[in-house]
């Protein structure tokens, strides 16, 4: 839902909850620009102990793991990488999940389950959503894009019809060496104002989300390395925050929703 003070949204309409091994797995729908947004969203338990115990406990006990996700998730418990392993778990659970509501919700006529739903990467570790059909990997033009991001205590996906980014960071110090390899003055002096609007004066607030706009919009494309995050620039056109990819002739628009200890963008 946006708030009066636009370009900022909260995360209000929650259309379903499922619990999990004391995991809560929260999601919402979101209306921007006439596109209909899912968002998924998941606290993690941070104690690594108990992630490991939650992670086998899921794996052991979900019965809609495909072949090819069991044995991805056994490599990572096999190299004791737990952390990995159960923020893993969290994404694909809220992918299954999520696909499924986005499709039941915006296209009654499809009623996929979600143990046929997965994430598969491509070359450049860009995520899509694909569905299985007896253990055959199937491209349906109805799947909508996904953005993922997590931080130590959140993960979060988005869905949509068109290529859609998230990025959620959490409130982060400012340095000097941001703003000299980050951003450049012309577009920091203009976020810095347009930030003022909405009373928002703490540098490192204003530094942390012009640094999740421009790693949001890398995500839109999925094709730019994150090396590139400094080329991608930040513009205030029509009260929008407009970002704009290097060597890309395309413009997106982004919104802000905050909490108290992290920043999350949108970028469509």
């Amino acid at each position: 839902m946006f708030s009066k003070n636009f370009p900022f949204f909260s995360l209000e309409n929650k259309i379903k909850s499922i619990n999990y091994y004391d995991c809560q797995f929260n999601f919402y729908h979101l209306e921007i620009n006439q596109e209909n947004i899912l968002f998924g969203q998941c606290f993690k338990n941070v104690n690594s102990d108990n992630q490991k115990i939650i992670s086998e406990k899921m794996l052991k006990h979900m019965s809609f793991w495909a072949k090819e996700e069991l044995d991805e998730m056994k490599t990572m418990k096999n190299k004791k990488q737990f952390s990995r392993l159960y923020e893993w778990i969290l994404t694909k659970i809220l992918v299954k999940f999520g696909t499924s509501l986005y499709l039941r919700k915006y296209y009654t006529q499809l009623d996929i389950s979600s143990d046929q739903i997965t994430i598969i990467k491509d070359k450049w570790n860009r995520p899509s959503i694909k569905f299985i059909l007896n253990n055959d990997i199937i491209k349906l033009d109805l799947i909508p894009f996904i953005s993922i991001s997590h931080t130590k205590y959140e993960v979060y996906i988005s869905l949509c019809s068109k290529p859609i980014g998230i990025d959620n960071e959490l409130l982060a110090f400012h340095s000097k060496s941001w703003e000299r390899k980050i951003f450049n003055r012309k577009e920091s002096e203009k976020i810095i104002n347009y930030l003022k609007k909405w009373n928002i004066f703490s540098k490192d607030l204003i530094y942390t989300i012009m640094w999740s706009l421009k790693e949001s919009t890398i995500k839109v494309e999925g094709t730019i390395p994150l090396g590139l995050l400094s080329k991608v620039s930040i513009d205030i056109m029509n009260d929008n925050i407009i970002t704009k990819i290097p060597q890309k002739n395309r413009s997106y628009k982004n919104f802000i929703s905050l909490t108290k200890d992290s920043i999350l963008i949108l970028t469509i």
